[in-house]
């Protein structure tokens, strides 16, 4: 029973009792009270304990007490569970319960209960009995048994409870009975043949149901069978048989086992004749005794054989000879030996001497990628000997681009098992694709195998010794990925995981194609010779020295060995050279050994001489066989040198391989450069090498290519830095579509490039810069040995030439230039093409790197030098004095510190050397020549006057930082973490205000800030309030607790703290005697004990000045200067020491110190080494600082005495009058009103700008806000000057790092017209820097006419310094404004000018005219209506300005083309004669209307008939029937109708009556058209403005 149960049933009892006993009237009003049970849960299992119920109570008061237990005797209980208690009808769970009755009790805050019985139920046990009578053995539940007993096993029921069954078991045994039995060939047992030896069983059911076993012993004696072959003449006899006939005869016999014996007789007989011989052999043949030599047919009488003839049809081949002459210096390595003297020697079979031993640790062998090594399909084929086996290893692997992840794999498992991986259809993407395959087989150590790896893309394959042992299809089969860029190794995998080989290698074959099994086994007896099909690459390891391993093919993939080394153990084999003939062949070496000679120096030196670069300092024999012709290198001063290698068609030297190579040294890295480039027609880079790029300022080389369309396609990046001033020999190869970078002979990496032709039109080819109209990127620094390949050169090729530069006749050089000409401006091409080059500036310079080739004599071998080295030493006295000012030593006079020396010879002729250490200790005499604009601040005191000044003591302390108490802060940017170490916060203050605009109750000055709630400072120092008296407060707190130290200094202790004032304030941490201490002003105001387990000092953020950080609180309203924080506790006399005179920034232990000196900027730097700078959020630098004298005193007591002569020039004032229009701009303001105005100017004098520099002339400011273009330029006139304008790379250069990191305006535009950008201020200068693909004009509005420039950031970007066209209407960006620099008088100070102002008003003039066609004003013609404007001077010399506004009305010109008969009325005049007339009128607008008649006049002519007629006649169509005269007009074809020419304004014309013509109704007419109207055979116009007109002809009204 636990204690709180015994206690809840006490209080039950005791309730119980009271309640009876004292207050039943109580327990009968809460007679209510009662026990519910609700959710019970029985027990799943027998045995179980997942029982569970919910008790709750009802009717009672306040708390309910509940008890769950198991009753005993007396009604007692035996508590299970203490539930505890809850309000009123609160649901109490109990849970965990196995099966049993419980008694349940509840009870109230008054003791009233109720008790319940509850029971718990589970079910049965499950169990089984199985019994069971077996034979030898029983398997039950998964178990063997082998002797009868009893065995048991837990089984899980349906129900998910344990079942458990028992097993009662009996085993009854087998019988066995044998037999030995021999026999003949086979041997009938129990109905089967047996024929072969061996032991057998036969398996009944014997008596007790179980097995009875028959064993037979059986030996198989066999039958033999042997032949013979017999040549007899005529006959034979053979076991009492005559044969006389040739055949086959077989007798049987017994033998000493007992069984038949065999013999079959092969019996030749023959008789007297000739036999025929064919035989081919190699060199010679014996026969009968005899040697023959040479083919032909030989006879041989064979009288003891039937008197034939024997005949020998005899071919006899001939080995084959090679023979080879070589002259070789000193020694040959020839198919395995070496041989050191001269000789016919001759060789016949092939051997294998060396092998590859990896160690298992760091060895490996790295073959450079190569486009040969890319394949679809591959053997891979090579002999090993596993010395350890334990952990995974490779053999074989092709690494991709990337060198963590494998193309394919060839190794072994940790179990010695085959473990092969390929790489498919992952499009290079790491860690997918992958196909594996395993073998079951396991190899052992210390025995050579012969290992192929194998994969068709279909089917990956496995082979020992020649023996396929593991295969596996693949479903998604498809070529191996080719991802180019990775190496092959051998011994090693990729780096994250290398799996170094631990054994030896031998005999490595890489094919591209799927060897055949007979293949296999036959490359594996006899290695390939280099030159089979499909072999990509062969390593026989037969090298036997060097660090590098060479491919036997003509693919050139040797490797570089990195650890591994050549061991004598080899696979065993040994072949013998075999001709077509299948006879021997012999290979014989005529061989010439030319010695090296050897040249001897003897040389007495003194101390040490130097020797082909190398310096030696003892006696000895030195020897060498290096020698360098390297004299010169070029120099370019990165401004404008540069050489000029022509336009010859021959410079197009590259098509689709390249190697680029040089020695470079750089003196700058903050441009981007070029070491040589081809240039093509169109100011197109062809290619560029060794391109820095432009925003990378850190010194990274590229190639940049460009394709034949002439457009850009990449820079391509070596990812390499180079490092200024240092000798670094770059290269560059390209390999049809990838680039492979190198440095100083070592791999870098490698790109993808895709397909280029470099071989274009012929262009300049240059080197030290770029041709681009003009040359640009100038090579900074010093070049050697460039050189240029038509072919991509190896990784050993390109280490062979950094050592020894190429000579002129290498296969695939195309341009070499080694500068070793020393002077002229000429270069010499040392290859055979002989393109030489100009030189445009720059020269030749002894500065080279170092470079050696092998010393060669005139027979081509090495040349040995040989050095007899006598070093006798020179002797040396040290003497070290310290003195002041100056020293006299040896009759001369020295006055500054350094070692000097002082020779004379000693008997061994060496120098014999004095030295002095000399200390000069400087009087502190310094003189400073000044010059100032009216007055200078100096040591603390304001001078107005020229003269010469002194002082002891010095000051440099200019600018505070300031804070407005409303959210100005500053933070380090690095975290100081003090842990339980000591330390030392000192920081001058000076407060506005105790209170900042949070009214917080203090003002942070500096410290930790803090980070949560739990008031976690680390440190802090800060201000108390006005209404906690004002003062100031250190505070240290222990980390990530509440646990802190405070030590206050304010008002209330009658501390006189005044505002407006500077304070120093220190606080002095002591973790080494528990001390912490505040000092105000250098005196201590309060110390305190820290506890021994005080924690950490750190809130594990940067310190932070003038805030608190967690939500900008504690605002501080003042200014402060000088922090420095140290490692150590100061002293209250180091304490006043640094505030009289802050450290340097090189004393021992200080951390950082920030003395706000910078003045400018958001940012202040720590003056120690330790970087940690503080970052500016809205605080800013102020000239408020506090007085700080360092007396000028040195320590070794020389004189002390700072001397100043100050030049005093006044700012003059100048008066200027002006007479001016309207208004007038001075300064930075516009005046309208006559009178007199001051402006002083100064560089940074402009309101809206902040002043950042001068450069040629012109002062520079940045906008403080950003502008759209056009209000940008604005802004700038206004001001007096321009959007800057560029004029070259230098002020560019300038300009773009103004405001790092941002884009901004410059004046450069082609608003005007269109693609012809001009600079605002009229300048005409050409200077542009366009990035790629710009000016674009594709903005959203395709309507870029302005120029953005991008910022310098330190190379991060890409396109720093370069310009871009941007619409104005987008976005709003910064500005920089440019104005010539007259601000400042000739002494350099500023100039007040007086402006003695007159503004005089212009005056304005409206004209209202009417014209008739056009109209001349003021010399100008104008013919269409419209508002003009002219300006004159008027008689007070403004602006006159005349408005004219002018309407043209146009006169009406018109021809009517006419053809009438007889005679044409027209006008009121009647004309009978064809003409040209004109008649001119007057319009409603009072302009001419003139119109031109051409009048054709035809006449007519009469006919007349004479008729008689009965009653009627029909004439023309018209019957008479009355006598008379008639008439009828016959219309001639020569009459037409009137036509309009010339008249661009007539759009349509219709006709109508007289009688209609008044209000006509036009609903076809348009508004926009003239018409033309014929009423009644007059016309006139008309407009379409309105469905009503009202027509006028020819100035009168169509009625008329």
């Amino acid at each position: 029973m636990n204690i709180d149960s015994i206690k809840i049933l006490k209080k039950h009892i005791l309730l119980t009792i009271l309640c009876f006993l004292f207050i039943p009237s109580i327990c009968i009003s809460q007679s209510n009270c009662s026990l519910v049970i609700n959710n019970q849960i029985n027990v799943s299992c027998y045995g179980g304990y997942d029982g569970s119920l919910v008790l709750s109570g009802t009717g009672g008061t306040g708390f309910y007490n509940y008890v769950l237990g198991i009753p005993i005797f007396n009604g007692s209980i035996i508590p299970f569970a203490n539930t505890g208690s809850g309000y009123y009808a609160t649901p109490v769970p109990i849970t965990n319960i196995p099966a049993n009755c419980y008694t349940a009790i509840i009870s109230d805050s008054l003791g009233c209960s109720d008790t319940t019985t509850i029971c718990v139920t589970q079910p049965d046990s499950i169990y089984s009995i199985t019994n069971m009578t077996q034979c030898n053995q029983v398997i039950w539940n998964f178990n063997l048994y082998n002797s009868s007993g009893t065995y048991s096993s837990t089984l899980t029921a349906a129900n998910g409870c344990d079942s458990t069954a028992i097993l009662n078991v009996t085993l009854i045994y087998s019988d066995t009975s044998y037999s030995n039995v021999s026999a003949c060939d086979s041997y009938i047992w129990n109905g089967s043949t047996y024929t072969s030896s061996g032991t057998y069983q036969y398996v009944t059911n014997g008596s007790n149901n179980c097995d009875s076993v028959a064993i037979l012993n059986l030996t198989i004696n066999n039958s033999s069978t042997n032949s013979a072959s017999i040549t007899a003449c005529s006959s034979y006899d053979w076991a009492g048989n005559t044969y006389t006939s040739s055949g086959l005869y077989t007798n049987v016999f017994s033998d000493e086992n007992g069984c038949d014996s065999t013999v079959n007789l092969n019996l030749t007989i023959n008789y007297p004749d000739t036999l025929n011989l064919y035989e081919t052999a190699c060199d010679s043949f014996e026969w009968n005794g005899n040697w023959y030599s040479s083919s032909g047919v030989y006879y041989n009488i064979l009288s003891s054989n039937c008197d034939s003839a024997e005949v020998l049809n005899l071919t006899i081949n001939s080995n084959d000879t090679s023979y080879s002459s070589v002259t070789s210096c000193d020694s040959l390595f020839w198919n395995g030996i070496w041989y050191t003297s001269s000789g016919i020697y001759s060789f016949s079979s092939v051997s294998n001497s060396f092998s590859l031993a990896f160690d298992g640790v760091n060895d490996f062998v790295e073959v450079q990628d190569n486009s040969t090594l890319l394949v679809d399909e591959l053997t891979i084929s090579f002999d090993v000997l596993i010395e350890n086996i334990g952990s995974d290893m490779a053999f074989v692997t092709k690494m991709e681009t990337n060198a963590n992840n494998e193309q394919f794999y060839c190794g072994l498992t940790s179990l010695g098992e085959l473990h092969f991986g390929v790489k498919i259809n992952s499009n290079c993407v790491a860690g997918s694709g992958w196909e594996l395959l395993t073998s079951s087989t396991s190899l052992v150590t210390n025995q050579w195998y012969h290992l192929t790896y194998q994969y068709d893309k279909d089917v990956m394959k496995l082979f020992i010794d020649g023996i396929m042992v593991a295969q596996n299809n693949i479903i998604n089969d498809g070529p191996i990925d080719n991802c180019i860029g990775g190496s092959l190794n051998f011994g090693k995998n990729w780096n994250g995981d290398p799996d170094f080989f631990d054994g030896k290698l031998d005999n490595v074959q890489f094919w591209n194609i799927d060897l055949s099994s007979s293949q296999i086994l036959a490359y594996k007896d006899l290695p390939p010779s280099g030159n089979e099909s499909g072999l990509v690459g062969f390593w026989n390891f037969e090298e036997g020295i060097g660090n590098t391993v060479y491919d036997q093919t003509l693919n050139n993939n040797s490797g570089s060995i990195n650890g591994p080394i050549f061991d004598a153990s080899v696979p065993n084999f040994s072949y013998q050279l075999t001709a077509s003939t299948g006879c021997d062949s012999t290979a014989i070496l005529n061989l010439i050994i030319n010695q090296a000679d050897s040249s001897y120096t003897s040389v007495s030196a003194c101390d040490s001489f130097t020797w082909n670069n190398i310096t030696y300092s003892q006696s000895g024999t030195y020897f060498s066989n290096i020698g360098s012709i390297n004299n010169f290198s070029m120099n370019f001063d990165g401004s404008n040198d540069y050489i000029d290698c022509g336009q010859a068609t021959s410079n197009n030297i590259l098509s689709n391989n390249a190697t680029w190579m040089a020695w470079v040294k750089c003196d700058n890295l903050n441009t981007p450069q070029v070491i040589t480039s081809k240039w093509v027609s169109g100011s197109n880079t062809q290619w560029a090498f060794g391109r820095f790029h432009q925003n990378n300022q850190s010194g990274e080389f590229y190639l940049t290519l460009r394709g034949s369309n002439g457009s850009y396609n990449s820079h391509f990046s070596s990812g390499f830095n180079l490092q200024p001033n240092e000798w670094s020999h770059i290269s560059i190869v390209w390999d049809q579509d990838s680039l492979y970078f190198y440095k100083n002979g070592v791999f870098l990496n490698a790109e993808y490039t895709g397909q280029y032709n470099l071989n274009q039109t012929s262009g300049n080819l240059l080197i030290g810069a770029q041709n681009n109209s003009p040359q640009e990127y100038f090579w900074d620094g010093k070049l050697d040995d460039i050189q240029i390949w038509n072919k991509a050169l190896t990784q050993q090729e390109i280490q062979n030439y950094i050592n020894c530069p190429p000579h002129n006749n290498e296969i695939g050089l195309v341009r070499y230039w080694n500068f070793e000409e020393g002077v002229g401006n000429q270069i010499i091409d040392q290859s055979s093409s002989g393109i030489n080059g100009v030189l445009y500036g720059s020269s030749w310079s002894s500065d080279i790197p170092f470079a050696s080739c092998g010393l060669i004599n005139i027979n081509g071998c090495d040349s040995v030098a040989v050095l007899n080295l006598t070093i006798n030493s020179s002797d040396t006295s040290v003497t070290s004095i310290t003195a002041c000012d100056s020293l006299e030593w040896n009759g001369a006079w020295y006055t500054a510190s350094g070692t000097f020396y002082s020779s004379f010879l000693n008997q061994n002729n060496c120098d014999s050397v004095a030295v002095l250490n000399l200390t000069i200790n400087q009087s502190d005499t310094s003189i400073s020549n000044i010059t100032a604009c009216d007055s200078y601040f100096w040591g603390d005191s304001s001078y107005t006057q020229t003269g010469t000044y002194y002082s002891n003591t010095f000051s440099n302390n200019n600018y505070s930082l300031n804070f407005n108490g409303n959210g100005d802060h500053a933070q380090l940017s690095n975290i100081i973490n003090f842990g339980q170490s000591s330390f030392t916060i000192s920081i001058d203050c000076y407060l506005n205000a105790f209170d900042g605009s949070d009214n917080e109750s203090y003002s942070y000055v500096v410290g930790t800030p803090l980070v949560s709630s739990n008031n976690d400072h680390g440190f802090k120092i800060q201000t108390a309030s006005t209404n906690l008296n004002g003062g100031f407060e250190a505070h240290i707190n222990d980390a990530g607790t509440t646990n802190f130290n405070v030590i206050s200094y304010n008002n209330s202790s009658q501390n006189n703290i005044v505002l407006n004032r500077w304070y120093n304030l220190s606080m002095v941490v002591d973790r080494n005697t528990n001390n912490f201490q505040f000092y105000v002003d250098g005196n201590l105001v309060g110390s305190q004990t820290i506890s021994s387990s005080f924690g950490d000092v750190d809130a594990g953020v940067p310190i932070s000045i003038g805030h608190m950080s967690l939500n900008n609180t504690s605002l501080l309203n003042g200014f402060t200067d000088n922090l420095h924080i140290w490692s150590k506790p100061l002293s209250q006399t180091e304490v006043q020491k640094y505030i009289s005179c802050p450290p340097t920034g090189s004393e021992t232990d200080l951390i950082g110190f920030w003395n706000f000196e910078e003045g400018v900027g958001t940012t202040t730097y720590n003056q120690t080494n330790n970087a940690n700078d503080i970052t500016l959020s809205g605080a800013n630098f102020d000239s408020n600082v506090p007085v700080k004298s360092c007396q000028l005193i040195n320590s070794n007591g020389c004189d002390s005495t700072a001397v100043l002569n100050l030049t005093i020039n006044q700012s003059d004032t100048s008066t200027t009058v002006v007479v001016a229009c309207d208004s007038f701009s001075f300064g930075n303001q516009t005046y309208t009103q006559s009178g007199i105005y001051y402006h002083s100017f100064t560089a940074d004098s402009l309101n809206g700008f902040n002043y950042v520099g001068s450069y040629n002339g012109s002062l520079y400011y940045i906008s403080e806000n950003p502008e759209f273009w056009n209000t940008a330029k604005t802004n700038c006139i206004a001001n007096g000057g321009n959007l800057v304008c560029i004029s070259d790379l230098d002020e560019n250069n300038f300009v773009s790092n103004i405001l790092p990191g941002q884009q901004f305006w410059i004046g450069y535009t082609d608003e005007a017209v269109e693609g012809n950008f001009i600079w605002v201020d009229g300048s005409g200068n050409t200077y542009t820097k366009w990035a790629p693909t710009e000016p674009s004009n594709s903005g959203p509005t395709g309507n870029e006419d302005y120029t953005l420039i991008n910022s310098g950031e330190g190379g991060s970007n890409p396109l720093d310094g370069f310009w871009n066209d941007v619409d104005d209407n987008l976005n709003q960006y910064f500005y920089v404004l440019e104005l010539p620099n007259n601000y400042l008088t000739t002494n350099g100070c500023d100039s007040v000018i007086a402006l003695d102002l007159t503004i005089n008003q212009s005056d304005s003039i409206i004209l209202n005219i009417s014209a008739c066609d056009s109209y001349l004003w003021d010399g100008v013609t104008y013919t269409t209506s419209g508002q003009y404007s002219n300006t004159y001077t008027n008689y007070n010399n403004c602006d006159s300005t005349v408005i004219l506004n002018l309407t043209i009305n146009y006169s009406i010109n018109d021809t009517l083309i006419v053809s009438a008969c007889d005679n044409y009325l027209w006008d009121g005049v009647n004309y009978n004669t064809s003409g040209q007339y004109v008649n001119i009128y007057n319009g409603s607008n009072n302009c001419d209307s003139i119109v031109t008649l051409n009048l054709t006049i035809n006449n007519s002519d009469t006919s007349y008939s004479n008729i008689i007629a009965c009653d009627s006649v029909e004439w023309n169509g018209t019957w008479y029937d009355s006598s008379g005269t008639y008439f009828y007009n016959i219309i001639g074809s020569n009459i037409s109708s009137p036509q309009l020419f010339n008249d661009s304004l007539l759009i349509d014309q219709f006709t109508m009556t007289a009688s209609s013509y008044f209000a006509h109704t036009m609903p076809l007419f348009d508004s926009t058209k003239i018409y033309r109207i014929f009423v009644d055979g007059r016309y006139g116009y008309a407009d379409g403005r309105s469905r009503f007109f009202s027509c006028y002809v020819l100035g009168r009204a169509c009625n008329k």
